[in-house]
């Protein structure tokens, strides 16, 4: 119910004439809560809805409905957005025993072998959206904007992940590839200095269309080089799985003001742990914990989080 008051990309885009299509993961019910003209999801749960239902389908068992759909706004001469979030390389870890029998000659770990092997069945996915815009003539005329729900490390015992990934306030857990991608407009370049976030991509799109940001919207357009070399730092939460309310689900605070990261547990859901400050650029995996030995970076980083929640 929340959700429904929320003003979303696909609701902006209609300004610019744009017809929207959901795919895949999408927890926020029927697609049409999320702004969508057209959708894969139901969002009934009584018929099974859940977080995608029929659009989990997509990438698993092709890509004929994105096709369908590309087609539509061809016919019909206007631009889309496409909203492609296939279950992969999410569980079950069933990939085509092809891959499967390709990386068991590579670890000794089953669990292990078939989560490389999802990766690769999505990957080829990609490739294939890809081709279909490539063989539509649509490549120079499309951005690609990549983004992933949360790390991964798998347990290479069991079929499942280890807790310092998914669904930690790690960097196992939170940091995720960001790619954008437009041909003959976005020089390829990977950039290890530049601090960004997934809550730059909106932003980035609008930038890219000529609309006016909204003012209550955090982030800057990544191709704003003012912008984003001017930017100190990023902020992050790590909610409850099953998400209720901000207030009810808050698990950490984060913020990375290079080269510290701190970790705020919440006083109510994590009244046992304490604050972690790790250097992430000396301490990668985030082992050492300076909290208490730098307590005046700790009082600065919290007062920014606070800062920035307020807003």
């Amino acid at each position: 119910s929340a959700f429904k008051k929320q003003t979303t990309l696909p609701d902006i885009l209609k300004v610019k004439g744009y017809l929207s299509f959901q795919t895949g993961k999408w927890w926020h019910g029927n697609h049409k809560v999320g702004g969508f003209d057209y959708g894969m999801t139901h969002g009934n749960p009584k018929k099974g809805g859940r977080h995608g239902d029929y659009g989990l389908e997509i990438g698993r068992k092709g890509l004929d409905t994105i096709n369908n759909f590309v087609d539509l706004s061809l016919k019909e001469k206007k631009p889309f957005f496409l909203w492609y979030a296939p279950f992969l390389p999410h569980r079950p870890h069933n990939p085509p025993a092809r891959l499967f029998e390709k990386y068991k000659k590579k670890t000794d770990s089953e669990h292990l072998a078939k989560y490389w092997a999802m990766i690769e069945w999505f990957d080829e996915t990609c490739g294939q959206l890809f081709d279909m815009f490539e063989e539509k003539g649509l490549t120079e005329n499309t951005l690609f904007v990549y983004v992933c729900d949360n790390g991964w490390r798998q347990n290479p015992d069991k079929s499942g992940y280890m807790k310092d990934s998914k669904r930690a306030p790690y960097d196992m857990g939170i940091r995720t590839p960001i790619m954008y991608k437009w041909a003959g407009k976005i020089k390829p370049e990977m950039n290890k200095t530049t601090i960004t976030s997934s809550i730059d991509m909106v932003p980035t799109v609008l930038d890219i269309l000529g609309i006016k940001k909204p003012t209550n919207l955090p982030g800057v357009s990544v191709l704003d080089e003012k912008a984003i070399n001017e930017r100190k730092g990023i902020f992050g939460e790590v909610y409850a799985h099953d998400f209720d309310t901000k207030e009810n689900s808050m698990y950490y605070n984060m913020a990375i003001f290079p080269p510290y990261k701190i970790i705020v547990p919440d006083p109510v859901r994590k009244k046992n742990e304490v604050v972690q400050l790790f250097n992430i650029d000396t301490d990668p995996y985030e082992k050492n914990n300076i909290a208490e030995a730098n307590p005046g970076i700790v009082k600065d980083l919290t007062s920014k989080i606070k800062k920035f929640r307020s807003k």
